[in-house]
């Protein structure tokens, strides 16, 4: 719901082998630090109904983009179909529509004052004035678009123009990251914690 390629996440893995791997590709905060009054970064204040969350948005806010790096790397650690079939059912989803849900719909209605509030996220979302509603398509062709080209240019193209613009974006605009952050990212691969209670592992 709240995850996208410029995010980040954890993968846990039980192979056939019975190998236990946890991929650690969460976001970082990137390397350097700016002047604050440089800074793109407010509070934006979320009503959950029973209760008000205070997030910070802007420029400022963006961690280290990892989800793209995390998933190559499973699949190239543990992958057995080509990529391409892999991406093929969010490419289809992307291009021609993904069905609007009760969740997601109730989502951006709690999000919609600020975390929403760009024009970028309107065209997405709100394309003809109001937000999509449960059972309507959601389409986003450029996210099409970006996925075909990464299938078939694969990491460099990734970084080097979608992610670049990210980059570019901060430095104009009060970010922090650099692409020094982009380059020296790496994917950690752990030794999950395993204990043994009653009759299961977990």
């Amino acid at each position: 719901m709240l995850t996208y390629l410029a995010g980040g996440g954890f993968l846990l893995a039980h192979t056939s082998n019975q190998e236990n791997i946890l991929f650690d590709f969460f976001t970082q905060t990137p390397k350097y630090k700016k002047d604050p009054s440089e800074v793109d970064f407010y509070p934006a204040d979320v009503n959950f109904g029973d209760a008000v969350q205070t997030f910070h948005i802007g420029f400022g806010s963006m961690a280290l983009p990892a989800n793209v790096k995390g998933v190559l790397e499973v699949h190239q650690k543990l992958g057995k179909l080509p990529f391409s079939v892999v991406a093929e059912p969010a490419i289809h989803y992307a291009e021609n529509g993904l069905e609007v849900n009760s969740f997601q719909h109730n989502e951006w209605q709690i999000l919609r004052a600020n975390i929403f509030a760009s024009p970028e996220a309107r065209k997405i979302f709100a394309p003809d004035g109001s937000k999509k509603k449960s059972g309507e398509l959601l389409v986003m062709r450029d996210l099409a678009a970006t996925l075909n080209n990464f299938v078939t240019q694969g990491l460099e193209y990734f970084y080097n123009n979608e992610i670049e613009k990210i980059v570019q974006d901060c430095e104009n605009h009060g970010g922090y990251l650099t692409k020094e952050d982009l380059h020296n990212y790496q994917v950690i691969k752990r030794k999950p914690l395993k204990i043994n209670p009653r009759v299961r592992t977990i």
